[in-house]
């Protein structure tokens, strides 16, 4: 009996062994065949209950929305501040500057007739000289309609034209410094880099004489071929050497104490020349032979044969080895010497 309690022991042990072998491979089972297989639970269930959970995809970068900046550019406009005028004529009225912009509501009149101007019209200056009223006229090269035609000529009032003037000038800075700052902002390009560096190579020294060579080159290309003095021009000498002779003649150095014409070219006071002359019964004759002007030499020329007056004329002894004053009695050339 005790044997086969044991033998039933055995069995049952070996009935519930492969009952859980059959139900770990019906578990595990790839096709879930006959319950639950591993095939139904590859999906997670809901934590409510609710059966497989739905899992959101992930936003794509161009399904953002992105951010639009809109720029906003402010600018100003300053107040210009009416400027004094100095001297007889103002600047409204030099020469050189015709072309004004209203900047304020004006009426003037054309034809007898008045007729308005608005700021931002443009006019035109026709005369330099006011009439009595201060008015001068002017022509309308662009305006609005409704203000005075265009080619129309009006009367402006000079003190309106200085206030016109006088806004431009000053609006110049502001609008300047407005470009400054908005360099490179709003599409506006930005001003290029002045700044320099030096090179790999040291530069030369620089010239010291450079200045003083160009100096001289361009007194040089000022300078006269030759002086031409007309019959009759006064030379008036101040004698700086004199030597005279026992015969009455004598020599002489000096510089002029006046400036004189010489064709086109104007000889300075102080310029050099020398000469000789003769004093006979009381008459005085003197020939001036040459000068010394602008670090170059002028000569006589032509003085020989039957041209012996050129260079020559009556003179007067203001101050005896002095002063001298000397009148050519014909026309005389003096050349370069190289």
């Amino acid at each position: 009996m005790k044997i086969r309690k044991n033998i039933w022991g055995l069995v049952l042990l070996v009935a519930v062994l492969a009952f859980a072998l059959l139900v770990v491979r019906r578990i595990y089972s790839p096709t879930g065949e006959g319950g639950f297989g591993v095939a139904e639970l590859r999906h997670p269930i809901s934590p409510a209950g609710g059966g497989i959970a739905q899992t959101s995809p992930k936003p794509s970068p161009s399904a953002i929305a992105q951010p639009t900046q809109v720029g906003q550019d402010s600018g100003g406009q300053g107040s210009a501040a009416p400027a004094t005028a100095s001297g007889a004529a103002p600047p409204a009225l030099d020469p050189s500057h015709r072309t004004f912009v209203v900047d304020s509501d004006l009426t003037v009149a054309a034809n007898g007739q008045e007729c308005a101007l608005t700021p931002g019209d443009v006019i035109t200056r026709l005369t330099d000289t006011p009439d009595g009223d201060q008015n001068v006229n002017a022509s309308v090269a662009a305006t609005k309609k409704g203000d005075c035609a265009s080619g129309q000529t009006v009367a402006v009032k000079v003190d309106d034209l200085q206030e016109m003037y006088n806004h431009f000038q000053e609006n110049i800075p502001n609008g300047m410094g407005e470009l400054a700052n908005k360099q490179g902002t709003g599409g506006m390009p930005k001003a290029p880099d002045t700044g320099t560096r030096a090179g790999a190579v040291p530069p030369p020294p620089a010239d010291t004489t450079a200045a003083k060579t160009l100096q001289g080159q361009l007194a040089a290309a000022d300078r006269p071929a030759q002086l031409r003095f007309e019959s009759g021009v006064r030379l008036w000498i101040r004698m700086s050497r004199i030597s005279r002779k026992p015969d009455g003649s004598f020599g002489f150095q000096g510089t002029l104490l006046q400036p004189v014409l010489a064709g086109h070219f104007e000889l300075d006071q102080g310029s050099e020349l020398a000469g000789y002359g003769m004093i006979n019964n009381g008459r005085v004759t003197v020939r001036v032979t040459g000068f010394t002007l602008w670090g170059a030499s002028y000569t006589l020329q032509g003085a020989s044969g039957s041209n012996r007056q050129l260079g020559t004329g009556p003179a007067v002894e203001i101050t005896p080895g002095k002063l001298l004053e000397v009148w050519f009695a014909s026309s005389s050339v003096y050349q370069k010497t190289p």
